[in-house]
């Protein structure tokens, strides 16, 4: 876990608010999520973590009975993990923008966020991957089909042309759409 604001009252780059390590403690004799935020509450955990931690969190709109969550308009629950990937995304935001330097967020780079970056980058290489890939396929197609039309039996050089069209045009498709459709379809059971 990592304390996420300053007892420095003049440093303004923290988190503002009323922090209590006590908050943190879900076995604690008070209405509260552990490190979730809740509804109204005034005093907030200062630790932040990438991993899940139980119970759920519940978004702000969860203010009141919360017995049934999908009933309330808007209210949703999340791992409580999700705050500390927000963390971790804000300060490679922050980093890419030049708000913080390297060498003042090494520590939780290495250390929390870690498994985040990992995950974060390997998305974004198998996403220029995916790119690379149906790249290096089209242009085999462009000059795999044309090579396959000559072997075949046409009876005129226009028959051979509309064949070496419509295949080209149909495993190109299939390339570009199907793939991406299959790739970013929501089916139930398999997303969380």
């Amino acid at each position: 876990m990592l304390a996420w604001y300053t007892d420095d009252v003049t440093d303004t780059s923290g988190v503002a608010g009323n922090y209590s390590t006590v908050v943190c403690d879900a076995d604690a004799p008070f209405a509260h999520a552990g490190s979730c935020p809740l509804f109204g509450q005034e005093r907030f955990c200062p630790c932040i973590s990438t991993a899940d931690a139980s119970p759920a969190c519940l978004s702000t709109e969860c203010a009141g009975d919360v017995s049934n969550v999908g009933a309330l308009a808007g209210c949703r629950s999340y791992g409580s993990g999700m705050i500390g990937n927000c963390y971790c995304a804000q300060m490679l935001d922050d980093l890419a923008t030049g708000a913080v330097a390297f060498a003042d967020v090494q520590a939780d780079i290495t250390g929390m966020c870690a498994e985040f970056y990992g995950q974060y980058a390997t998305g974004q290489v198998l996403s220029y991957l995916a790119i690379l890939a149906i790249t290096l396929v089209n242009m085999l197609t462009r000059r795999l089909i044309p090579y396959m039309a000559k072997h075949e039996y046409h009876d005129s050089r226009d028959e051979e042309q509309s064949a070496v069209m419509l295949k080209t045009c149909v495993s190109m498709f299939c390339n570009l759409a199907l793939i991406a459709l299959f790739a970013y379809m929501r089916a139930p059971g398999l997303h969380r």
